[in-house]
């Protein structure tokens, strides 16, 4: 039913208008003539042509308007008439019938008026719209908090929601009912992210990683343990043994050669037989022995040199797969390592009877090893996203907001109801 109208700006009444307020079901409406009744029935049937005019209607629900005026009267009985009528006794059948029509009208009116006042509440400000409404702004509140506590990360894959809640929220009803995707952490998630969403991202160059098996190989030489001096069925070789100076014996020949038949040391003439039997003393095994050693020498030193090079070189380059500090530690070490080992090697060689225990350096080699290969399977990931770019974007997104479906709204109960 109408609850209230107001009429103005047509006929007898002013721009102002008057109100009409308190209306029932039924109301009735006296004046002089002129004073605006039929002004009143116009609006009624026709409110789209006088704009000035408002109707409020019970539970906002407009009904269907029947005018009996003279606006009526002239259209259908002072011209011609649009249909037949028929004027006699009314059907008793036909009455029955809109008597029992108009009692499920009013049935569904009365039902259509309870739902109303669920959905919009008595006062027509409440009720379950009132309720979702609510949720709805609770729940995009939620997903904001979580937009604005992961936005510095994952920017990119926020693109077209970040600026507004009910989009964000959209988003995430849209993933929970749709998103497939492998479930990450969010420390993997935050490192693919500064790679995958860079601007400009290039591919990178694997590290070479040095080989230490020469290195390995030359430190576990049976020479460096073995004492090497001269053969021991030579008469001089107690006498030898009993001093324990072989090496400086052997040094000192290469003077006897420059001072022979005198001894270089004391100035007297050597007998010829004693410079045979210490010459007998250095046999050829020894020699073969000498030469090994100052081989190792060589071949140490070029080794180590090696494979010090390389590292460095990596050093040198800018990689953000791998630990600048913790390569610079390993390089300290190895660098400190191999020079030692050098030294032990050069006392060998000038103190072949010696034996010499060099560092062991089979695991450190081996954690340089892993550290490299694992910068080279990093970078290999990384050029592989590069090539693919598009599609890796595209999967992190998806496995972003899987994530942040999984860990904080899920748990949180944002998108229940």
């Amino acid at each position: 039913m109408i609850e209230e109208m107001k009429i103005a700006g047509c006929a007898s009444y002013s721009v102002e208008g008057q109100s009409l307020t308190d209306l029932r079901k039924i109301n009735f409406i006296y004046g002089a003539n002129g004073s605006g009744k039929t002004s009143i029935s116009r609006v009624i049937a026709a409110p789209a042509n006088h704009s000035g005019c408002t109707i409020r209607w019970a539970n906002e629900r407009p009904l269907e308007c029947l005018v009996y005026n003279a606006d009526f009267v002239e259209r259908n009985f002072r011209s011609s008439l649009p249909g037949i009528f028929t004027l006699g006794e009314h059907d008793a059948a036909v009455l029955d019938q809109i008597e029992s029509a108009r009692k499920k009208i009013a049935e569904i009116e009365r039902d259509i008026n309870a739902r109303n006042i669920v959905l919009h509440g008595a006062d027509g400000a409440g009720g379950k719209l009132k309720e979702r409404s609510t949720l709805r702004e609770n729940i995009e509140n939620e997903c904001w908090k979580v937009k604005n506590r992961y936005d510095a990360d994952f920017q990119s894959a926020f693109t077209g929601v970040r600026n507004s809640k009910a989009r964000f929220c959209d988003k995430i009803l849209s993933e929970r009912a749709s998103n497939q995707a492998a479930l990450h952490s969010l420390n993997d998630l935050k490192k693919r992210a500064v790679v995958i969403f860079e601007s400009g991202l290039t591919r990178e160059n694997a590290v070479r990683v040095p080989d230490s098996a020469e290195l390995t190989r030359l430190e576990a030489l049976p020479i460096l343990a073995k004492k090497v001096v001269g053969q021991g069925d030579v008469d001089i070789t107690a006498l030898i043994d009993r001093l324990g100076n072989s090496d400086w014996i052997k040094q000192g020949v290469g003077y006897f050669v420059k001072s022979t038949p005198q001894c270089p040391f004391c100035q007297q003439d050597v007998d010829a037989d004693l410079a045979k039997r210490i010459g007998d003393y250095f046999d050829e095994v020894y020699d073969r022995d000498i030469a090994a050693i100052a081989h190792l020498v060589v071949g140490y030193e070029a080794a180590s040199t090696t494979y010090l090079q390389v590292l460095n070189e990596i050093s040198q380059t800018s990689s953000r797969y791998i630990k600048a500090d913790q390569l610079a530690g390993l390089v300290e070490r190895v660098t400190t390592r191999l020079a030692l080992n050098r030294q032990h090697i050069a006392r060998k060689q000038k103190e072949p009877s010696a034996v010499v225990v060099v560092e062991d350096n089979t695991d450190l080699f081996a954690e340089i090893r892993n550290f490299l290969t694992a910068a080279n399977a990093a970078i290999n990931e990384h050029n592989q996203a590069v090539d693919d770019i598009h599609n890796q974007k595209k999967i992190l997104t998806a496995e972003i907001w899987k994530y942040l479906l999984d860990a904080e709204i899920s748990q949180k109960g944002c998108t229940s109801g």
